[in-house]
């Protein structure tokens, strides 16, 4: 009895090692700070375009495909430099199911490029410039405020904390965050 207890069964074998993966995966996915502190190292990512960097991590792929979806590549090609916040896969993970199904949905495309505008602002912006209490404009002319915790070395944007900053690219600055960018109100042209 003991000894078919003891066999090796294969199939338990695969299913500890897909657990065992599984559970790797989750902790080197689990967001803290050092797990992006070599996010595209050995790359010099001043050679090359911001969403060709999000294409090269797959970290970002959720993010790249949306960008995709609303045909604002092109937009962002076009800029004279820019700074984007660009939201990791975990980010997105937060988001309701619903909500990004239906920013996906082809004819909500113009919602889907709004929400994603959110992420951009329309100059560069390192994380040196960031000021204590601050408000920037997005791309989509949205207030974003900043808050920076100097004792804990966090910068957060609309409540979503740099965890990767000043990631020059041949178009822009990147700054990595954990969460999605949530602005405060509608700026009122003047």
């Amino acid at each position: 009895m003991w000894t078919t207890l003891i066999k090796p069964n294969w199939l338990n074998i695969f299913y500890l090692t897909i657990v065992a993966g599984f559970v790797g995966l989750m902790i080197s996915c689990s967001g803290s700070k050092s797990d992006y502190s070599t996010m595209f190292e050995g790359i010099e990512t001043e050679n090359y375009e911001a969403m060709t960097l999000a294409h090269m991590d797959d970290r970002f792929s959720t993010f790249a495909e949306l960008i995709d979806i609303a045909d604002l590549e092109m937009d962002m090609l076009f800029a004279e430099g820019f700074t984007l916040f660009m939201p990791t896969n975990a980010a997105f993970d937060k988001m309701n199911v619903g909500e990004l199904r239906d920013l996906i949905d082809p004819k909500n495309k113009i919602e889907l490029q709004k929400f994603l505008r959110r992420h951009i602002i329309p100059s560069e912006m390192e994380s040196s410039d960031f000021m204590e209490r601050q408000v920037i404009k997005t791309a989509m002319k949205k207030e974003v405020p900043i808050t920076i915790q100097r004792a804990q070395d966090d910068i957060l944007i609309g409540n979503a904390e740099i965890v990767r900053a000043d990631v020059h690219a041949s178009d822009g600055i990147i700054h990595v965050v954990n969460s999605l960018v949530n602005p405060t109100e509608d700026i009122i042209p003047g």
